[in-house]
């Protein structure tokens, strides 16, 4: 049974099976899943300021800038003489 509202037409949903309410109900869950993925990738990208840095960026500079301070530390023992290679 359909009926004609202005431009849109209505139709009375029909009875779904079982079999289809658990398929539908899947892929909803699928989707939610990706979704869920999407955001908390998202969220990552959101927390950096424009032009600015990650988290996971941050770290790794400031992992690279202590290795660059140990090693300008052993030039200079080494330049100095109390340590000998």
């Amino acid at each position: 049974m359909s009926e004609e509202i202005g431009e849109v037409v209505y139709e009375e949903p029909t009875p779904r099976t079982v079999a289809e309410e658990t398929t539908e109900e899947a892929e909803f869950d699928q989707l939610r899943r990706k979704s869920a993925r999407t955001s908390a990738a998202q969220g990552e990208m959101r927390e950096a300021e424009p032009g600015g840095w990650t988290p996971g960026q941050r770290l790794i500079i400031a992992l690279l800038v202590l290795l660059n301070i140990i090693v300008i530390g052993f030039g200079i023992l080494v330049l100095t003489g109390r340590f000998a290679l």
